[in-house]
């Protein structure tokens, strides 16, 4: 059922004091992943993204994989500030959704690839958070299990025009058969929704992003109790352990799934941290054909 569970899926990276970091990912019933993820230690903070290609069009594994690795390039490259950390990853994503939608193929032809994203950049007790497409960011905090990001679909529109009285009731039902189709990706060469903020941490808080596999396998609250649920000692398997509860369900379709989970604690440090130590990394490079 492949069941192929990946926990090293990028180089390690040492985090500041009081950060901690659970990451996993899985095939499923497809016959190739999709999904690419990766974190890393910077010098002013700890970046985390999960990047879902889109199975609709061609090569999404190669798209989910260069914006990865084009989001860690624009942080190496791109000065920031901390009070300015909204408009530049804003600016990133538009970014990466030109680098995106210019991928081709052997022949020289455009590529049209797509993909989803999910990221975050922490540093010391604030999130900036940012996300295009239907991945999600869930932040667990004291029982709650809270979306931070809305999912970027035809139905979020429809609901807009409903709310907005655009469109009536009858109209919003005959068209919600396609409400999962997404209107906001990398890969469009324009990308106009992007979901960005900003929070300030606490003591205790888990910060998730996943695929879109993770929430069709569980509900919003089942997600919740298991991440609360793991003892604070192994906290590094609690990804698997999302993975595993979904695998221990009913035989049935399952799509890629990867996961990456963040502890806070209270001595999380948010400037100098100590230079990481150097490791080969372990995701195997995916080419375009």
């Amino acid at each position: 059922m492949g069941e192929q569970i990946t926990e090293d899926l990028y180089e390690k990276t040492a985090l500041p004091p009081g950060l901690r970091v659970s990451a996993s990912s899985i095939t499923g019933t497809r016959p190739y992943q999709e999904d690419c993820l990766m974190y890393q230690a910077l010098e002013d903070g700890v970046l985390g993204v999960v990047c879902d290609g889109m199975g609709g069009l061609s090569h999404g594994e190669v798209s989910s994989a260069c914006a990865v690795d084009q989001l860690s390039v624009y942080f190496a490259r791109e000065p920031r500030e901390a009070d300015s950390m909204e408009r530049y990853l804003k600016n990133a994503l538009q970014n990466l959704d030109i680098q995106v939608a210019e991928l081709k193929n052997a022949s020289g032809r455009p590529l049209k690839g797509g993909t989803t994203i999910v990221t975050v950049f922490i540093r010391g007790d604030r999130m900036t958070y940012a996300s295009a497409g239907d991945s999600m960011i869930y932040l667990i905090r004291r029982g709650e299990c809270r979306e931070l990001v809305r999912m970027h679909n035809y139905r979020l529109l429809l609901s807009e025009r409903l709310e907005e009285h655009w469109i009536t009731p009858e109209e919003y039902e005959a068209e919600l058969g396609r409400g999962e189709a997404l209107v906001s990706y990398l890969g469009m060469d324009g990308l106009k929704l992007i979901d960005c903020s900003q929070i300030r941490l606490e003591e205790g808080d888990r910060i998730l992003l996943c695929s879109d596999g993770l929430y069709k396998g569980l509900t919003r609250e089942q997600i919740g109790q298991i991440v609360e649920q793991v003892p604070e000692e192994e906290f590094e398997q609690t990804a698997l352990i999302l993975i595993q509860a979904i695998l221990g369900g009913p035989p049935r379709s399952l799509d890629n799934i990867s996961i990456l989970c963040f502890a806070y604690g209270r001595k999380v440090e948010g400037t100098k941290m100590q230079e990481p130590e150097k490791k080969k990394r372990k995701r195997k490079r995916r080419s375009l054909f």
